[in-house]
Order: structure tokens, then C-alpha cells, then sequence
């Protein structure tokens, strides 16, 4: 997939509010995930031994993160 763009897999950012689909998918084909606190997400989220690259409250926090990450 991100090939076809001329990206490497660790180029890219997922963002989603569910920790199974959005980000342990990201994550399971090399991508990086960002959890955002809002919509599917509930705190036991936390809890299920995947681990977001980076945690927000909101998706309006995203240029703030771009700037951070040199994006």
C-alpha cells in the first residue's frame, strides 16, 4: 500500500479512536498510531496490551502533533 505512494511504512500515521482497528492494525503493518481519546474510545482502551505511538484528546490537536513530530 504506502509503497505505491513512495512512503516507507514507519512514514505514515494512523489516527483513529479505536485501539484494535485503527491502531494495533497501523501498528501490525509497520505503520504508527495515534490514539485519540474521543468517539469509540473508552479508558479501559488503555488496557489491552497495544500501545499507541502517541495518545490525544481531540483531532483538533493534529497540527500541533505535525509540527511536534517535524511532520
Amino acid at each position: 500500500g504506502v509503497e505505491l505512494l513512495g512512503l516507507a511504512p514507519d512514514e505514515v500515521w494512523m489516527v483513529g479512536d479505536d485501539i484494535r482497528g485503527d491502531v494495533g492494525g497501523a501498528q501490525a503493518a509497520g505503520l504508527h498510531g495515534i490514539l485519540v481519546r474521543t468517539g469509540k474510545f473508552r479508558p479501559a482502551d488503555l488496557e489491552q496490551g497495544i500501545e499507541p505511538d502517541l495518545v490525544i484528546d481531540s483531532i483538533a490537536s493534529l497540527p500541533d502533533v505535525w509540527t511536534g513530530l517535524n511532520c
